[in-house]
């Protein structure tokens, strides 16, 4: 009984832990100007002024459209709960997929908790696409795995 809720449990214990976290450095004014303010700043810029070009100012990241209509919404502590899931939902799916000495490994390996509470980057989605490619490497589901991958015609030549 308690085996079958495992999973949700793992996965609501470290989304808990991290976002309670980055959200009380953030209150607590303990977030960096130059990450956190930056990102406020191009989010701010980008969902409110219309300035899409800022996709392409110095942290540059396509996926900043999408946070910004995020953040247009929930300002930045919607962004930081983002960041939070889908860090916490990367552990999820090596809880599932490869058990439990994997997620446990996950939970205390120290980048993952850099990533999660050094304010905000788009680098957190690496990992949740990096977690989604080695579990269909894993399950040997080579067409799925590709979906997170970059391959051009040619690649695997020498130059």
């Amino acid at each position: 009984m308690i085996y079958k809720y495992s999973n949700a449990f793992c996965f609501l214990a470290l989304f808990i832990i991290l976002f309670s976290q980055s959200i009380l450095k953030y209150l607590s004014l303990h977030s960096a100007v130059m990450d956190l303010g930056t990102f406020s700043s191009i989010l701010f810029g980008i969902s409110e002024l219309g300035q899409f070009w800022k996709i392409f100012s110095g942290h540059s990241s396509p996926f900043l459209l999408i946070y910004s209509g995020i953040y247009s919404v929930f300002s930045i502590e919607g962004i930081l709960f983002l960041q939070s899931l889908i860090i916490a939902f990367s552990g999820y799916m090596i809880k599932k997929y490869l058990g439990l000495l994997p997620f446990v490994a996950y939970a205390l390996f120290f980048p993952t908790w850099f990533n999660a509470l050094f304010d905000f980057h788009p680098d957190h989605l690496s990992i949740l696409f990096l977690v989604c490619f080695f579990i269909f490497i894993e399950l040997k589901n080579i067409k799925y795995a590709t979906i997170f991958i970059k391959h051009k015609k040619g690649d695997d030549k020498d130059p």
